[in-house]
C-alpha cells in the first residue's frame, strides 16, 4: 500500500521460488480490497485489475509487434485508457508468461512498460520466480524477494494454527515449532529446513498431520505425506482443502496419478529441467503411465487410462487451459512444476525403484522363465533400463537407496514385501561373473527416453556409473566377491560421471584404460591393480591401498592422494600434475628413471587440507 501511494518506482517486481506465496498474495491484496479478509488496505475495488497471465498467453502470442505493453493489457481487460488510470493493475506469473511465450522479450517488455507508465498515473505490480531477465537493475523497476527462513516458518506455524478450526493442525503447527530447532540442529546440509522454506510444502506436512522429527529423513518424510495425499483419506468431510477437491477416493484412480507423477518427475529428470511445458513431453509421461500399468495388470488396454491434467496432486499446473476440442493447440498451454525441487527428485527415485527395483524380493523366482527372460537376464535387464538414460544426481540416489518398501497400490499402507537387497546382490555378483552386463545386447529402445542405439558402450558405462551408486550406498564394496569385479575395465571406457567405489575390495582388478575420471575411491584397495593408462584425473584416491598397483601412464592430474599407499606402485609416465598429497602421511614409491616430483605441479597439503608454505617444503 505504501508503495502503491507513493511518487517511487512505477513497476514493482516480486519475486520468489515456487510455492513460496506469490499468488496468495494477490490473492490477499484482492481479498484485502473487496473487504473479504476483515482488512482494509485502502484501495478501492474499482482501481484494481488483477491479470492471470498464464490465462492470457495468447494476448501476448497474437499482439502485433508495434502494440505497446499497455495496449495488450487494456485488450485482456477490455477497458479505456480512463478506465485505467489512476490504478493498479497486477501481473500475476510473468515467469510462466516467458516461458510458454518463446518469442516474447520479457526484458523488451518490462523497458516499454516502464517508459509507457511515466506519462500515467498507473502502477504495475509483477509477480514472478526468479528470472535473469529481472535479476538486473532496470531503472524505475524496483524488485523485492520474498524469502523464507526460520522466522516465517515458525511465523506461518503459528498464525495458521490459530486460524485452523481443527485440533489436528492446531498440534501439529505447535509441535512442528517446538521441534524446529532440533531440526535445524541436525541438518548439517540445510536440506531438512529447505523444504519448509515453501509454504505449501509446511501446508501437506500439516494437513495430512506427517510427523517431523530431529531424525527424519527427507524420503521418510515425504513417503508419508504423498501417499496419504494420494489416498486422500485425510481430506474427507473436509471441504475447507480447495487443493484436493473434487477427487473422490477411488484406488484405480489413485494407482493412476501416482505412476504418472513419476513419470512426469522421470521426464523432468531425463531432459535436466524443473517445468515441464512441453506438451510432447507431458505425453510421454501419459503414455509410459499406460505401458507400465497394462504391465502390471492395473489397465486392461492403454485406452482405458484417464488422467486429469488439469486438478492434480502432487504436482502444481501452473500454466493450464481447459482443453477445447476444436483447438488442438490448447494442450500445449499446460505446464507442470513440483512445488519443491526435492519433490522431484523423489518422485524420480520412486519410478526407479518401484518399476524396477521392488520386485526383487527375498522369494523372487530362481531360474525362472519371465516373459522370454531368465531371473538373472531379468534382473540385469531392469538394472540396465534403470541406469542406461541418464547420471543420477546423488540426491537422487539418497532417496532411492533408502527405499525397501512394497510397489504403492492404491493404499495408504500397503502389505506385501519390497527390495531385499541380499537377493539383488547375488543377482549381481552371477551377472558379473558371467559378463552379463558387456554381453547383454539391449534390443528394444523406449521411445519416451532419451537413448541412442548406436552408443551401446555408453549407454553399458552410463548403467554401471550408475550401479555403482546404487551398491555403494547399500554399504556393498565388493568383500566376499572380489573375483567378480576383476574385469572392470570393459565397463568404464566412456566417462559418464563420477563412479563411486569408496571401500571397494578391487585388488587385483584389471583397469586397463578405465576411465576414472572424479571417481570416489576413498579407502578402495587397489592393491596390484592395472591402471594402466586409466584416466584418474580429480579422483579422490584418499587413503587408498595402491601398492604394487601399475600406474604406467595413468592420468593423476589434480587426484588426491592424501593418506595414499604407494609403495611400490609403478609410475612410469604418470601424470602426477597438480596431484593432493598429505605431508604428514607421504606416499612412498620408486618413480620411473629421470622423474622428479619437483618439476611436477603438485600441490601439497597438511592433513586437514591446508597447503603447505613453499618454506615449510619438506619433499616428497
Amino acid at each position: 500500500y505504501e508503495w502503491y501511494q507513493s511518487d517511487d518506482e512505477k513497476i514493482l517486481i516480486v519475486k520468489g521460488a515456487a510455492g513460496i506465496g506469490k499468488t496468495s498474495l494477490v490473492s490477499r491484496i484482492i481479498a484485502d480490497t473487496y473487504g473479504h479478509s476483515g482488512f482494509d488496505n485502502g484501495l478501492n475495488k474499482e482501481e484494481v485489475f488483477p491479470i492471470i497471465l498464464r490465462s492470457n498467453i495468447d494476448c501476448f502470442e497474437n499482439a502485433s509487434s508495434n502494440k505497446t505493453p499497455i495496449a495488450i493489457i487494456k485488450d485482456i481487460l477490455g477497458a479505456g485508457s480512463e478506465d485505467i488510470q489512476n490504478s493498479l493493475i497486477i501481473l500475476d506469473g510473468f515467469d510462466e508468461l516467458c516461458l510458454l511465450t518463446p518469442n516474447f522479450n520479457p526484458d523488451l517488455f518490462l523497458k516499454k512498460l516502464n517508459q509507457e507508465l511515466k506519462s500515467k498515473n498507473i502502477k504495475v505490480l509483477i509477480t514472478s520466480r526468479p528470472m535473469e531477465e529481472i535479476d538486473t537493475e532496470i531503472a524505475g523497476v524496483q524488485v523485492k524477494s520474498i524469502v523464507w527462513g526460520e522466522k516465517q516458518i515458525k511465523g506461518w506455524c503459528e498464525k495458521f494454527g490459530e486460524a485452523s478450526r481443527k485440533e489436528s493442525e492446531k498440534n501439529w503447527c505447535k509441535n512442528f515449532i517446538d521441534n524446529y530447532d532440533e531440526l535445524a540442529k541436525n541438518d548439517s546440509d540445510g536440506n531438512k529446513t529447505d523444504i519448509f522454506k515453501a509454504p505449501v510444502i509446511l501446508y501437506l506436512a500439516c494437513h495430512s498431520n506427517s510427523q517431523i522429527t530431529a531424525n527424519i529423513t527427507i524420503g521418510e518424510f515425504y513417503d508419508e505425506v504423498f501417499r496419504k495425499i494420494a489416498s486422500r483419506k485425510h481430506i474427507e468431510n473436509d471441504d475447507g482443502c480447495s487443493v484436493f477437491m473434487d477427487n473422490e477416493y477411488d484406488e484405480k484412480a489413485n494407482i493412476i496419478n501416482w505412476q504418472f507423477t513419476k513419470e512426469l518427475a522421470y521426464q523432468m529428470f531425463l531432459n535436466d529441467t524443473l517445468i515441464l511445458s512441453d506438451s510432447e513431453l507431458i505425453k510421454n509421461a501419459e503414455n509410459r503411465t499406460a505401458e507400465v500399468l497394462v504391465k502390471r495388470g492395473k489397465i486392461a488396454k492403454k485406452d482405458d487410462l484417464k488422467i486429469d491434467k488439469l486438478k492434480y496432486l502432487a504436482v502444481t499446473h501452473f500454466a493450464k487451459k481447459a482443453p477445447d476440442e476444436s483447438d488442438k493447440e490448447d494442450s500445449k498451454k499446460i505446464g507442470i512444476e513440483f512445488a519443491h525441487k526435492t519433490v522431484y527428485e523423489y518422485f524420480t527415485a520412486v519410478k526407479l525403484y518401484e518399476d524396477y527395483f521392488a520386485e526383487i524380493t527375498a522369494d523372487y523366482p530362481t531360474n525362472t522363465d519371465i516373459n522370454g527372460l531368465t531371473s538373472l537376464e531379468k534382473v540385469w535387464t531392469n538394472i540396465i533400463e534403470a541406469f542406461r538414460y541418464q547420471s543420477i544426481d546423488k540426491n537422487i540416489f539418497d532417496y532411492l537407496n533408502k527405499m525397501e518398501r512394497p510397489v504403492y497400490n492404491g493404499k495408504a499402507e500397503d502389505e506385501g514385501k519390497g527390495f531385499d537387497f541380499n537377493t539383488f546382490v547375488k543377482y549381481f555378483v552371477e551377472g558379473m561373473e558371467q559378463r552379463i552386463l558387456a554381453d547383454l545386447e539391449i534390443k528394444k529402445r523406449v521411445e519416451e527416453y532419451i537413448v541412442f542405439n548406436e552408443l551401446l558402450t555408453t549407454q553399458i558405462s552410463l548403467a554401471f556409473r550408475n550401479l555403482t551408486w546404487f551398491l555403494t550406498g547399500h554399504g556393498y564394496h565388493n568383500e566376499d566377491d572380489n573375483y567378480a569385479c576383476k574385469d572392470l575395465g570393459e565397463l568404464v571406457l566412456i566417462w559418464c560421471g563420477q563412479l563411486n567405489l569408496n571401500n571397494w575390495k578391487l585388488s587385483g582388478a584389471y583397469l586397463t584404460r578405465a576411465y576414472l575420471r572424479g571417481a570416489k575411491l576413498i579407502d578402495a584397495d587397489l592393491t596390484r591393480a592395472d591402471l594402466t593408462r586409466a584416466d584418474l584425473r580429480g579422483a579422490d584416491l584418499t587413503r587408498a591401498d595402491l601398492s604394487g598397483a601399475k600406474l604406467i601412464d595413468a592420468d593423476l592430474t589434480r587426484a588426491y592422494l592424501s593418506g595414499a599407499d604407494l609403495r611400490g606402485a609403478i609410475l612410469i609416465d604418470a601424470d602426477l600434475s597438480g596431484t593432493v598429497y598429505c605431508r604428514e602421511e607421504p606416499f612412498i614409491t620408486t618413480f620411473s628413471d629421470g622423474f622428479n616430483p619437483e618439476e611436477h605441479d603438485m600441490i601439497e597439503v597438511d592433513c586437514l587440507g591446508r597447503p603447505v608454505k613453499q618454506s615449510e617444503k619438506a619433499g616428497v
